[in-house]
């Protein structure tokens, strides 16, 4: 019955998630579809330098856009950051640094076409590796067999929790675990701790192969079996 709520709780925070992420993809849809589209209104072709340490399921390098026309700050910002997004896919966050031009750029100058055709703008990057202690579940495995198989990676104690996460396009993986993560820790805070401190113990992420539906439809849910192994710093303060 906990898993149940659980998994409509998340499947409602989704919901709410959807809205907001909606309006975002659609604003990354437009922004894609300017150099498609429109070659000559094209901001310029941002390319891709990979560091020493690039891997596919880590990437690491530079991002380099050198403005094909006059234009904003701004354009030439979205356009590196666009490509930052497909580097760094499934929601992945990153860090950023030895960003050029330096400085701040103004209010004012962000969408003012003071950039020249010619200019340099780049990026050095580095997206986020996989999600902790993540294990490949078989095409065609059951949802028994799924928790079964993260159940015994996480091990843990009667703490210890399995389910299932959905995803999408819009709400992606990455997205989604912090939230399903976040929502487990503050609810087992709430009902176990008496409001404390909680320990994560151990979090495993049970990964299914992708869809062929899921590429096709961005609203198409994935699901991961997240598990956690959670305890109270101060035990025993819930019961008081």
């Amino acid at each position: 019955m906990a898993v149940r709520k659980l998994h409509v709780g998340l499947l409602l925070a989704l919901g709410v998630v959807l809205g907001g992420a909606s309006l975002l993809a659609a604003f990354r849809l437009q922004t894609h579809a300017s150099p498609m589209g429109d070659t000559g209104n094209s901001i310029g072709k941002v390319s891709f330098e990979p560091s020493p340490e690039d891997v596919p399921e880590a990437r690491a390098g530079k991002l380099v856009l050198v403005t094909a026309r006059q234009g904003s700050f701004g354009e030439a910002y979205m356009a590196v950051m666009a490509a930052m997004d497909r580097h760094c896919p499934d929601g992945r966050g990153h860090s950023v640094w030895d960003t050029e031009p330096g400085g701040e750029i103004g209010a004012a100058e962000w969408d003012q076409p003071s950039q020249p055709a010619g200019t340099r703008h780049s990026k050095s990057f580095r997206c986020d590796g996989p999600l902790p202690n993540e294990i490949a579940i078989p095409a065609g495995t059951s949802d028994d067999e799924a928790t079964a198989l993260v159940s015994q990676s996480l091990g843990g104690t009667g703490e210890a929790v399995v389910a299932p996460v959905p995803f999408n396009k819009l709400a992606p993986k990455y997205r989604a675990f912090d939230q399903a993560l976040g929502a487990r820790v503050r609810g087992f805070s709430a009902r176990r701790c008496g409001g404390g401190a909680t320990v994560v113990r151990r979090v495993v992420v049970g990964s299914y192969p992708p869809s062929t539906a899921a590429k096709a439809a961005p609203a198409h849910n994935e699901t991961m079996m997240l598990g956690t192994d959670l305890a109270c710093l101060e035990p025993g303060r819930g019961q008081e």
